[in-house]
């Protein structure tokens, strides 16, 4: 039997290694949640400070709106169809398209 000897900068990068295998294979479910959460904080970001309520800004995710100047020039039959977009997000999004339409 050969006994192997190894380093402590090169048992290192194997533990790396193995880390970045692991978190590779990590499952479809978790893969799934983490660009759910990018989705979200990016949402939140280009929306924060605009004037809508989360709850808007979910909607208009979900319907593929990621930025609040896409509102500007979307018609605004397309945006009262959209599913969730009742009375209150609706009317946060008329205001927007008031204040930036000029």
């Amino acid at each position: 039997m050969v006994e192997i000897t190894m380093s402590p900068e090169l048992l290192a990068m194997i533990k790396r290694a193995n880390e970045c295998v692991a978190e590779a294979a990590k499952s479809g479910a978790a893969r799934k949640a983490n660009r759910r959460r990018i989705k979200t904080v990016l949402a939140q970001g280009t929306f924060a400070g605009r004037g809508f309520s989360t709850r808007t800004c979910n909607v208009l995710r979900e319907h593929g709106v990621f930025t609040p100047e896409r509102l500007l020039v979307m018609p605004l039959g397309e945006i009262s169809r959209m599913r969730g977009v009742g009375k209150f997000a609706f009317a946060e999004i008329a205001a927007y398209r008031a204040r930036h339409q000029g």
